[in-house]
C-alpha cells in the first residue's frame, strides 16, 4: 500500500497487538475487531468526514452518532462494524435550520476573534466534510465569499482561546505540544499553522491515530512524520530529533520525558474517558508538563457514556497549577474552558477548591 495507508495500517496492527487493557471506555466500544479493512478501503478516505470513519469525532453527524444516547438508534455502530461507507450526509448544507446555526456561529467567532482570524484558519477540504457557501463584508464595502464547516467553526473557537492564551505566555519557537484525544486532526493543524516551528504529538486510540495520519499526512505532505513504530525503534532520543508529527497510541504517554511539555491539550474527550483512565492521564500530564507551561482542558461538567459519571469538578489536578482562563463555553452548553499553567509551588487555594463550585452542584 501506497503511504499514508502503509502507515496507518502499519501502526495500527502493531498497536493493536500492545494494546493496554481497560484502554478503551464504554463510549469507545463503536470500532470493528477487524479495523484494518476500514483502512485498507482506500476509496472511503477522501469523503471521510460524511462516511462512518468519523462518527464519534465529527459533530457534523452527530445527528447519527448521538441515536446512541437517545435509544433512538445504534450511533451507526452497524455500519461501523459493517465497513458500511455510504455518505451520510451531503456535501452542501441545505438544511435551512443547520444553516442559520453555522452562520450564527460563524458571527459569534468573528465578532471574538476578527474576521482575519477567522478566514485565515478555516479548515481545507480534506477529507471533504459538508460545507456551506456564505459572503461577508468585514468592511461594510467588499464582500468575500468562502465555505464554512460547523464543526470546524467549533474547533475555531477552541483553537482561539488555546492561540491567544499560549502565545501570551510561550517563549518557545519550537515548543513541545501533546494532544491527548484530537479526534481527526483539526485543531492541531490550526496549532501547526499558527506556529509552524511546533513539534506536535498526538495521542489516541489506535483507530484514531489512523484517521489522524490520513488527515495530517494530507495537510502537510511536507513535513517530517513519525509514528508509533519510530517510537519504539528509537525510544527517548526520539525527542532530540527534528519533527513536525508523532502520531501514537495514548499509553505511550508514559514515555514522555519529565517537564519536558509546553502545551498540553484536551479537547471534549477526557469527558468520555473512564475515571481511571483520566487519573492516568493526569499523573502523565502533571509529570510532563514544564514549569510555565500550560494546560487546556475543554470538557462537559457532567457525563455518563463512559459507563460511569465523569465529572470535570473530580478532575485529580494537583496543588501546582494556576488558573489563566475558566469560564462556560461561549458556544457548546455544559462544557467549560479551562486553561491552566503549571507552577514550581503550590497554590495557596489549591485549583480543585475553585473546581468545586463547578455544577452539578
Amino acid at each position: 500500500m501506497q503511504p499514508p495507508f502503509s502507515y496507518m495500517l502499519d501502526n495500527f496492527l502493531l498497536a493493536r497487538d500492545n494494546l493496554q487493557q481497560n484502554n478503551k471506555s464504554a463510549h469507545w466500544d463503536i470500532f470493528p475487531s477487524d479495523y484494518e479493512k476500514a483502512i485498507t478501503t482506500t476509496s472511503a478516505w477522501p469523503t471521510f468526514m460524511r462516511n462512518s470513519l468519523s462518527l464519534g469525532f465529527n459533530d457534523d453527524i452527530a445527528s447519527v452518532s448521538n441515536t446512541r444516547w437517545d435509544n433512538s438508534g445504534d450511533g451507526g455502530k452497524s455500519k461501523k462494524i459493517d465497513h458500511d461507507f455510504d455518505e451520510l450526509i451531503e456535501a452542501t448544507i441545505t438544511d435551512e435550520k443547520h444553516q442559520k446555526t453555522i452562520l450564527n456561529l460563524a458571527q459569534a467567532i468573528i465578532t471574538l476573534a476578527g474576521f482575519d482570524f477567522f478566514l485565515k484558519y478555516l479548515a481545507s477540504d480534506v477529507g471533504s466534510p459538508a460545507t456551506l457557501e456564505t459572503k461577508y463584508s468585514p468592511d461594510g464595502k467588499q464582500t468575500q465569499t468562502f465555505a464554512v464547516n460547523g464543526n470546524d467553526i467549533s474547533i475555531l473557537y477552541y483553537f482561539y482561546q488555546i492561540n491567544r492564551t499560549f502565545k501570551a505566555t510561550c517563549k518557545s519557537n519550537s515548543p513541545l505540544i501533546v494532544e491527548i484525544g484530537g479526534g481527526y486532526g483539526g485543531l492541531i493543524t490550526k496549532i501547526k499553522r499558527s506556529i509552524p516551528g511546533a513539534r506536535c504529538i498526538m495521542l489516541d486510540l489506535p483507530e484514531v491515530t489512523a484517521v489522524q495520519t490520513y488527515y495530517l499526512y494530507n495537510e502537510f505532505p511536507d513535513k517530517k512524520f513519525f509514528y508509533y513504530n519510530d517510537w519504539l525503534e528509537r525510544g527517548s532520543s526520539i525527542f532530540e530529533e527534528d519533527f513536525d508529527y508523532l502520531i501514537a497510541p495514548g499509553w505511550m504517554i508514559s514515555h514522555i520525558p519529565d517537564v519536558s511539555v509546553d502545551l498540553v491539550i484536551n479537547m471534549r474527550s477526557m469527558m468520555e474517558m473512564t475515571n481511571s483512565v483520566i487519573s492516568f492521564y493526569f499523573k502523565e500530564i502533571q509529570r510532563i508538563t514544564m514549569v510555565g507551561g500550560l494546560f487546556t482542558c475543554f470538557n462537559r461538567y457532567y457525563k455518563t457514556t463512559a459507563g460511569e459519571p465523569v465529572l470535570l469538578k473530580h478532575y485529580p489536578f494537583d496543588d501546582y497549577w494556576k488558573i489563566i482562563l475558566s469560564q462556560s463555553s461561549i458556544i457548546q452548553s455544559g462544557i467549560h474552558d479551562l486553561i491552566v499553567q503549571r507552577q514550581f509551588r503550590k497554590n495557596f487555594f489549591p485549583i480543585r477548591e475553585t473546581l468545586k463550585s463547578l455544577p452539578p452542584i
